[in-house]
C-alpha cells in the first residue's frame, strides 16, 4: 500500500472514530426521518447536560477566560482522557488556588463537538 492511500485510510478512519464518538448525535451521522414528509428530528444540543471529570490545570487565562485541562475520561461526553482548552463560564468565580499544575474537580456543559464551558471547578481532594 502506496503512503498516500495509507493517509487517505487513516483519515478516513479517524473521521469515521469522530463522528461515531460525537456527543452531540450519540454516533448518529446523519439524523434523517425515515418518512420523507417529516423534517429530521435534530438531537437534542448537550449543553444542558452537567459532566463532571477530574483532571490537571495545564494553563489559566482568568482574563480570556480560558483553561487548558488534562482530564482522565469522560463516560457521559463519549470522551477518552484528553488535554484541551475550556472556556469558563464565571472566570470571576474561579478559586485563587485554581493554578497550573493543580488537580481539579469541575462540571462543564458541552456546546457542540469539542466546544465545552466549565461551570465549575475547584481544587480536587
Amino acid at each position: 500500500m502506496s503512503y498516500k492511500s495509507q493517509i487517505s485510510t487513516a483519515l478516513a478512519a479517524a473521521m469515521l472514530l469522530f463522528t461515531a464518538a460525537d456527543p452531540v448525535t450519540h454516533g448518529s451521522a446523519l439524523a434523517q426521518s425515515p418518512d420523507a414528509n417529516k423534517p429530521a428530528v435534530s438531537a437534542k444540543p448537550a449543553a444542558d447536560v452537567q459532566h463532571s471529570a477530574v483532571g490537571t490545570v495545564n494553563a489559566i487565562d482568568r482574563e480570556k477566560g480560558t483553561v487548558t485541562i488534562s482530564h482522565g475520561a469522560v463516560a457521559t461526553a463519549q470522551w477518552p482522557a484528553m488535554t484541551m482548552m475550556f472556556k469558563l463560564a464565571n472566570p470571576a468565580a474561579v478559586p485563587a488556588d485554581v493554578v497550573a499544575g493543580q488537580k481539579v474537580a469541575f462540571q462543564f456543559t458541552i456546546q457542540s463537538g469539542m466546544s465545552a464551558t466549565v461551570t465549575s471547578i475547584k481544587k480536587a481532594e
